[in-house]
């Protein structure tokens, strides 16, 4: 039995930089935040509707 994986291969990094890259944007036009500050300011919010434990 091979070792488990344990770093993302090249190109799921590639996808998930540009995923990231694309809801940036989408979010800094629509919402004029960025992802980073976008995912900060979603925390206290779903954990208060207990969405996070």
């Amino acid at each position: 039995m091979a070792p488990p994986q344990t770093e993302d291969p090249p190109w799921l990094t590639l996808i998930a930089s540009n995923l990231s890259g694309g809801a940036s944007a989408a979010y800094l036009s629509l919402y004029a935040v960025g992802i980073e500050t976008w995912r900060v300011m979603v925390m206290p919010a779903s954990a208060l509707r207990g969405v996070h434990r």
